[in-house]
């Protein structure tokens, strides 16, 4: 008999959701099934997402048997809190700590669990790609970092997620965060711009895009040279909403990165900096990934 993963993927703008069917022997397809989109709904605060999460679960009509929520950081996987998350505030004021797992089991009676989106992103790329040694950059409304180093993924003390994104960076004041999610890089444009819009824009070589375009690279390669330096990736794959609109600019990117490296070549190649094929739902994948690994162990 088939059992589902529930498997979330709760960004600052948006949320996606979607099952992972897993057989009798807990083997699972690489398929995401009944998936929904839609945007995230902050104004009524904390409760009111869990209110979203449990309708949004509800559509999917089945019976899951475990349910993993990938979520903006910080957090803490193991309590199922989330730690003043940056990107999900409701009239611009923050939330504090909250216990989104202990809330949502009030609601939905089986077993749930959460984890950081760009850990679940780097889940995801290894269980569909099983490269060894890479980083996974999410880029959409803020910025995940995530690292795996011979098949396992760097965690801190007490199974945290290290929130590297929010390091100070090479420009004093600023986070790399605030350097690199596209929200901030939108917002410091003249005109508003969708996705469409914008890649219409960069593909007429509008020069303020142009322009500001080039800026964010240079930022993004000395952000991915730090990572480079300590630990030596194969790949850097992007992923999150904006990674399609850097597809363009991937080569530029490469070269850029390949001659700020060239002095540390004999420690490790350049790492090829790639854009996800699965860059719109890497946190969903990781989701199941996670959710797979708990049932095998469990099952064990």
């Amino acid at each position: 008999m088939s059992q589902y993963i529930w498997c979330v993927d709760l960004g600052g703008t948006k949320i996606q959701s979607a099952l992972i069917c897993i057989d009798e022997a807990l083997n699972a397809e690489k398929n995401l099934l009944d998936l929904k989109t839609e945007a995230v709904y902050l104004s009524e605060g904390p409760q009111g997402l869990v209110g979203q999460l449990k309708r949004l679960y509800k559509s999917h009509k089945v019976e899951a048997s475990i349910g993993v929520i990938a979520s903006a950081g910080p957090l803490n996987s193991k309590t199922g809190e989330l730690l003043n998350p940056t990107n999900l505030k409701t009239n611009n004021q923050s939330w504090g700590r909250f216990n989104i797992i202990e809330a949502l089991k009030k609601e939905l009676e089986f077993p749930l669990y959460l984890e950081n989106d760009a850990a679940a992103a780097a889940d995801g790329e290894f269980w569909l790609k099983g490269i060894k040694s890479f980083l996974v950059l999410t880029l959409g409304t803020g910025l995940g970092v995530a690292a795996y180093v011979d098949g396992q993924r760097v965690v801190g003390p007490g199974g945290l997620h290290p929130e590297v994104s929010h390091q100070s960076s090479h420009k004093e004041g600023k986070t790399y965060e605030q350097l690199l999610s596209a929200k901030v890089w939108k917002a410091s444009l003249k005109k508003d711009y969708d996705n469409k819009s914008l890649a219409r824009a960069l593909q007429q070589r509008d020069k303020e895009i142009v322009d500001n375009l080039e800026v964010y690279i240079n930022d993004l390669v000395k952000l991915v040279r730090n990572f480079y330096l300590s630990y030596m990736p194969e790949r850097v794959v992007l992923a999150g909403g904006f990674a399609e609109f850097l597809r363009p600019v991937i080569d530029e990117v490469n070269k850029k990165l390949y001659s700020s490296t060239k002095d540390h070549h004999f420690l490790s190649t350049c790492p090829k900096v790639i854009v996800s094929e699965d860059y719109r739902h890497n946190g969903l994948y990781g989701a199941g990934y996670i959710g797979l690994n708990i049932l095998q162990s469990k099952n064990n």
